[in-house]
């Protein structure tokens, strides 16, 4: 442990392009985003998997089943997020050229969080390391963003790795970097989200050609993995389900049986557990996805400390890898904590805050709800026939300010006034 490879040589593609790399995968994910072709697909594979699961437990309730494009700022903050990462990688595998560490630089404080971490990357980059205080210090703070946080992490132990001649120094300045922030401090703890180095992606990318080739290569890397989704959440499973998962039939049996004050916990967990069961039929079905021209590409299972219990999946498509979706499976109680200001909300993570659009100007409040809100999709259903019907600018805002803002207020109020004179002015254009 502790031995860093140096010999590894990896060709330094498009290194006069670096800073315009985010820029460049943006529009190619911007256009990707609006081909209608891409988006028709997701929303049939979202009203293929809603199909599947009511034929596979009959009488369950799911919540009205929903799609999104990712926005446009979301997208952004994405490919930022995804270039720390990359360089970050490529700090670990090889020397950065000066482009390369300066942009590394400038993003990393873009999206610190804070100015006052400015000074705190300053000296991970460039002071020795002699021992684990600096970054001890600024992992106690709070406000850094996540990816960010990795970063340095994983610069600190690149640089003990490369530079610490005290070979009993370096193995026990490692240990303790992976005790406290890597995979160690998850298994300690039994919280995959307390390994905040990451340093197995660090592996990955030493031992493989083809990930060292794809992490050298921004237009390869550089993709959302999440450029369209969809949310099935499960809100109700009959008494009278059949069903061979010996889990889930004890589940409802304790709920038959439990006080009115217990019921709503054992409607969750046997929710959760109808989740599982429906997840895992996927994975271990992989012909009923070749059927829907789909492949399971990764299954991540979630279990978060704020309650946060969903599995996320991602889909592509057999003849066109590029068209990818992720469908978060989940349970009415998650959901409900997952809005608002609830313990796993949105707005509690890097870059997820939603700030309302200054209404003061309508062409601009206008063009600023554009870049901010997702363009969301609503599957209706009427006896056994589905569609997905897409949501006006007016109700996309609606749904991605819900809970977040007072709908009394004037500033809400003068939004929606700009929004139905543009409604009127496409109705008028339209006749």
């Amino acid at each position: 442990m502790g031995n860093f490879r140096e010999d590894i040589k990896v060709e330094n593609q498009n290194s006069n392009d670096i800073a315009k790399q985010t820029e460049i995968a943006f529009n190619k994910q911007k256009l990707l985003l609006s081909d209608p072709e891409y988006k028709s697909r997701v929303n049939n594979s979202l009203i293929d998997l809603v199909k599947l699961f009511y034929e596979r437990y009959p009488n369950t309730t799911l919540d009205t089943p929903i799609a999104r494009g990712k926005s446009l700022r979301s997208l952004k903050n994405k490919i930022s997020k995804e270039e720390i990462e990359r360089l970050s990688l490529l700090y670990a595998i090889r020397n950065l050229t000066q482009e390369e560490k300066d942009a590394f630089v400038k993003l990393m404080k873009e999206k610190a969080g804070e100015k006052a971490f400015d000074e705190d990357i300053d000296r991970v980059m460039n002071e020795e390391v002699t021992d684990t205080k600096l970054i001890d210090s600024i992992m106690k703070k709070d406000g850094l963003n996540g990816y960010v946080r990795m970063a340095l992490l994983r610069i600190t132990r690149v640089k003990i790795s490369r530079e610490m001649e005290d070979l009993d120094k370096r193995e026990t300045l490692i240990e303790d970097l992976d005790e406290k922030y890597g995979q160690k401090a998850a298994e300690k703890t039994g919280r995959l989200a307390n390994n905040l180095m990451h340093w197995e992606n660090v592996r990955k990318a030493m031992t493989s050609e083809i990930e060292r080739k794809k992490i050298n290569d921004p237009k390869a890397y550089l993709k959302a993995k999440d450029l369209r989704g969809c949310r099935l959440v499960i809100s109700y499973v009959p008494d009278d389900l059949e069903t061979d998962n010996e889990e889930l039939q004890k589940l409802l049996e304790k709920r038959k049986n439990a006080s009115k004050e217990e019921k709503t916990k054992y409607n969750d967990e046997c929710c959760k557990a109808l989740e599982k069961d429906f997840c895992n039929f996927l994975v271990e079905n992989p012909e009923i996805l070749e059927d829907m021209n789909l492949k399971l590409v990764y299954r991540k299972e979630k279990n978060k400390q704020n309650g946060y219990f969903a599995d996320h999946l991602k889909f592509s498509y057999l003849d066109n890898e590029d068209y990818t979706f992720e469908t978060q499976v989940r349970s009415m109680h998650v959901d409900d904590i997952s809005r608002y200001d609830g313990p796993a909300g949105h707005i509690k993570r890097d870059d997820k805050d939603r700030v309302f659009p200054d209404t003061s100007n309508k062409e601009k409040f206008i063009e600023q709800l554009k870049e901010i809100v997702p363009q969301y999709y609503y599957m209706t259903r009427n006896n056994d026939e589905y569609a997905m019907r897409e949501c006006s600018l007016r109700e996309n805002m609606y749904t991605y300010f819900f809970g977040y803002i007072d709908e009394d207020s004037e500033e809400y109020k003068k939004g929606i006034e700009y929004l139905l004179e543009l409604e009127n002015e496409k109705n008028t254009d339209a006749r």
